[in-house]
């Protein structure tokens, strides 16, 4: 590069759509990042940035950083179906008994049902195929609309049974 002629934010970002074209993600990524650093008001293109990141963190199974990348989404509704996703794909990785699953999963949920129908009816109705069954919750000594933390993601849910 040119010192005295830096690349653009749309540079970058047509660099980095190429990168990503390739899955040559880490590069990708790089370029990504630096379009965001120079693409000062250049929201539109901010926007792109963050979703292509968040499609490169999920890719990776990093979903804590694609949480996190969701949440700098200005479209509330997309964002919160990145978030479901995000959460949800967690479970494997975060929920160490099938009572954390099941908080995982209604976190997801209470995301889903905030993305105006961008998480799709089956995808929820799955979602909620995995959750304990409410005699198991009252064998647990829980109730059902009770909130809870979910550990994993510090953050507070209610929990819903599987019936």
């Amino acid at each position: 590069n040119d010192p005295n002629n830096p690349p653009t934010a749309e540079d970058l970002f047509s660099a980095a759509i190429a990168d990503h074209k390739r899955k040559d993600y880490a590069i990708a990524k790089d370029r990504f990042e630096r379009a965001l650093q120079v693409a000062d008001t250049a929201e539109a293109l901010k926007q792109k940035c963050y979703t292509f990141l968040y499609d490169i963190a999920y890719k990776k199974n990093n979903y804590k950083e694609a949480f996190r990348l969701a949440s700098s989404i200005a479209d509330n509704c997309a964002a919160n179906e990145k978030k479901a996703y995000a959460v949800a794909m967690s479970v494997s990785k975060c929920g160490s008994s099938p009572f954390d699953k099941t908080l995982i999963y209604c976190l997801a949920i209470d995301y889903a049902e905030k993305s105006c129908g961008n998480v799709g009816s089956s995808t929820i109705n799955s979602w909620k195929s995995s959750l304990l069954p409410m005699q198991e919750l009252v064998m647990m000594g829980k109730s059902k609309g009770s909130s809870h933390n979910v550990s994993c993601w510090d953050k507070t849910t209610v929990l819903r049974s599987k019936d």
